[in-house]
């Protein structure tokens, strides 16, 4: 669960939703702390090969479909989700990923 501003996004439930898009494979949802302490929803996810769909057109999806609260700051599309030993999303390397991505 994310806490955001207005009440919480339940991770499990956003990314059962972004995969409903027939281009979208995978999905991981997950919060990144801003500069200001605040956790913003971001989004990584593996396309089907050849999509066209864009970061902003799954934004729009959840926006139509979910409400504001549930739209992610950012949308990442890669080629595979880090895993972790189990063979779950590995959050905290997406996460990492993130921070660093801001950094710059």
């Amino acid at each position: 669960m994310i806490v955001v501003v207005g009440g919480h996004v339940y991770t499990t439930e956003l990314e059962e939703f972004l995969t409903t898009h027939p281009d979208v494979r995978l999905a991981a949802v997950y919060g990144v702390r801003d500069q200001g302490n605040v956790e913003r929803v971001h989004a990584t996810v593996v396309l089907t090969p050849h999509s066209t769909t864009t970061p902003d057109d799954l934004r729009t999806m959840v926006q139509t479909g979910r409400g504001a609260m549930y739209v992610p700051d950012h949308v990442d599309v890669v080629d595979a989700l880090p895993l972790t030993e189990v063979g779950k999303p590995d959050k905290k390397e997406l996460r990492r990923r993130a921070a660093n991505r801001t950094k710059r």
